[in-house]
């Protein structure tokens, strides 16, 4: 008999031989079985429960003995059926994948840029970028308390800034944590900069603005550290996660 179309339908070759073993045999032991094929005796225990798994053996117990029977054959079509469903299911699964693969593929043929900034002279670039862009700046996570270079820059540098941010009508919305209400009230005193504070605090040593097609990131260590990612993809995944942030937040 050709026994590939039973594996096909998902049966391994132990229990290809010992489905068919037990339809020759009809009601017999393991005992009896082991003497038919030639398996290990734990191969042929392990393939048993397996068949049974399958509905394709059962057994009953007579005289404090296990026998062993073959089910109907038509039970391989469940075998069939259970494994067109897992197919099924690892179809859709891979349709919700799809997506997301090519979202990363297109990020890697998008054109891509990293510029990296140290030092105040470097964060000063950055501010001087987002004013060039003359796009609106989306900022989570802005005010890292105790922070020396964050301090300079909001005695000497950022008041200038926002001057001429909203001189040019330029929208700035920021997201910050409950502990930094202080500044938020602050910021709120510019035009065309709505502020809003989230009910849980979460860490603001490193704040992020987003802003046309880029991701400006700034780390507030004694020596700042600036990195301005251009890229679309990258823009809009920052933008769709602070407009989450956003809908959570309150106006102060």
């Amino acid at each position: 008999m050709d026994t590939k179309i039973l594996e096909q339908a998902g049966l391994t070759g132990n229990e290809v031989k010992v489905y068919l073993a037990l339809l020759e045999l009809g009601t017999v032991t393991a005992g009896e079985l082991l003497k038919k094929i030639e398996l290990h005796r734990g191969a042929v225990y392990d393939t048993l429960d397996k068949l049974m798994e399958k509905g394709l053996v059962s057994y009953v117990i007579k005289a404090n003995r296990k026998y062993f029977e073959a089910a109907n054959a038509k039970n391989i079509l469940n075998v069939v059926e259970k494994k067109e469903e897992k197919l099924h299911q690892e179809k859709q699964e891979l349709l919700q994948l799809i997506p997301k693969l090519e979202m990363n593929r297109k990020l890697g043929q998008a054109p891509q840029e990293v510029t990296l900034y140290k030092g105040n002279k470097g964060l000063k670039s950055i501010f001087q970028d987002w004013l060039g862009e003359k796009k609106e700046i989306l900022v989570i996570g802005a005010y890292a308390e105790g922070a020396e270079s964050l301090k300079y820059h909001i005695k000497y540098s950022l008041p200038g800034f926002h001057n001429k941010r909203v001189k040019q009508k330029q929208t700035m919305k920021f997201i910050f944590p409950k502990h930094s209400i202080l500044r938020a009230r602050q910021l709120k005193e510019y035009k065309y900069t709505p502020v809003k504070v989230l009910p849980a605090p979460f860490a603001s040593v490193t704040s992020i603005q987003v802003y046309g097609d880029k991701v400006a990131t700034i780390m507030w260590a004694s020596e700042p550290i600036g990195i301005i990612i251009r890229s679309k993809e990258v823009a809009k995944s920052y933008r769709d996660y602070f407009q989450v942030l956003w809908g959570m937040g309150k106006f102060i």
